[in-house]
């Protein structure tokens, strides 16, 4: 009897066996059919089942497209965030934070100091007017915050001196000196340039330096920083002085372009920033298209 019991124990425990292993390989065989009839399932999808609800997908072509446009996006980003490229006006104004970098003094005028890459193409623009027989003369380069508000009381106070309201005074003063805070002086990546200290902005202007420097300096990495006819746009007056380092940002010259486009640093910066905007537009309107 107890014989017996234990044959039909391990009779039924051999039956449960056999029914357990046929079930796993009718599931293995399910699941293969599921992967050979469906070829786009992953293990992405199998570990997260709802990322096929949301993933994207793109024909070759508009897989293409999207590259291209999120590189553009990302190389605007880049000319946009380049250092050189920083513009600041009475509409951007320095951070309070701001520390020039890597100042150092100018060759041809220790007294002077810059922005060191600005410092070495400038020196290498000097040089080349020095070929041409032409004299350069820097006539300054950054100023700390402190040194820019007390050009700009002084300027004031000599416009007051002159006989002017304060109202008169302070609207003249605003035309040719930036107040401290809003002054690229305080980058070290402007400089003012002369073949004397003291030139009228006439003689400049009648100068074999300004002749040069107007037709060559965007190919040291400069540009006029306050041209003729943009003053609405600068804020401020024409100066034929003034150039301002802008250099490059991979294969872009920005100078080269700025010149040729006769633009101001504010219509450049500005134009870089509408083409990053035309981009991600474009992007976004191409992906849309293809959400579910």
């Amino acid at each position: 009897m107890n014989f017996s019991l234990k044959t039909d124990s391990k009779e039924l425990n051999i039956a449960y066996i056999v029914v357990v292993s046929i079930i796993f390989v009718l599931t293995l065989v399910a699941f293969s059919l599921i992967f050979v009839l469906n070829p786009n399932i992953t293990d992405a999808n199998i570990d997260n089942p709802g990322d096929k609800q949301d993933e994207v997908k793109y024909d070759a072509e508009t897989a293409a497209k999207i590259f291209d446009l999120k590189n553009t996006i990302e190389l605007y980003d880049d000319m946009l965030s380049d250092r050189f490229l920083l513009l600041v006006n009475k509409q951007n104004p320095l951070k309070e934070d701001f520390v020039a970098e890597n100042l150092v003094q100018t060759v041809t005028n220790p007294a002077v100091k810059l922005n060191e890459t600005v410092a070495t193409a400038l020196q290498n623009f000097i040089d080349a007017a020095a070929q041409e027989g032409i004299v350069c003369t820097i006539v300054s380069g950054y100023r700390t915050k402190d040194d820019q508000e007390s050009y700009y009381n002084e300027t004031f106070q000599s416009n007051m001196n002159a006989g002017y309201s304060k109202e008169i005074a302070e609207n003249m003063t605003n035309l040719v000196i930036a107040k401290a805070g809003e002054s690229e002086s305080e980058t070290g990546l402007t400089v003012e340039i002369a073949t004397r200290r003291g030139m009228t902005i006439e003689e400049m202007e009648e100068s074999d330096l300004y002749k040069f420097a107007k037709e060559n300096m965007y190919k040291y990495g400069f540009v006029l920083r306050y041209p003729q006819g943009k003053e609405s746009i600068t804020g401020y007056n024409y100066s034929p002085f003034i150039f301002r380092y802008v250099g490059s940002t991979g294969e872009t010259n920005h100078a080269q372009y700025i010149f040729e486009k006769n633009l101001t640093l504010e219509e450049y910066t500005y134009y870089l920033a509408n083409k990053k905007a035309e981009a991600k537009q474009s992007l976004d309107i191409l992906e849309s298209q293809f959400e579910k």
